[in-house]
């Protein structure tokens, strides 16, 4: 578990370098910091995720807390359906707001 928590601390200096592609800075080192320090995380909780006061067999574990097979295939079902909405909802939202943003003249605004 030491190995992964420390891989995080590793990653962290190389956030500081970033890429710029036609104005826009891309920082794919964060991904790999938050995706180890995830890592780390789900490694040292596993198996048992959040302990019961009231005794071992109440605790939430990773196996009784898996949601059955049809329940994954509802949620996916779902996320295909809502998923493109929400990329369409976030495309119109951009093309409607878009250039630059005009200040407010005299006494309007702050």
């Amino acid at each position: 578990m030491f190995i992964v928590a420390a891989g995080g601390g590793v990653q962290l200096p190389v956030v500081v370098a970033t890429v710029v592609v036609s104005g826009v800075v891309i920082v794919p080192e964060v991904v790999v910091v938050v995706t180890v320090v995830l890592g780390a995380t789900a490694a040292c909780i596993f198996p048992v995720m959040l302990r019961s006061v009231g005794g071992d067999g109440q605790s939430l574990t990773a196996y009784n807390a898996s949601v059955p097979l049809v329940g994954l295939r509802i949620a996916f079902s779902w996320w295909i359906l809502g998923f493109p909405l929400a990329i369409l909802y976030f495309v119109t939202l951009f093309r409607i707001h878009r250039g630059r943003a005009i200040a407010a003249s005299g006494r309007e605004g702050y």
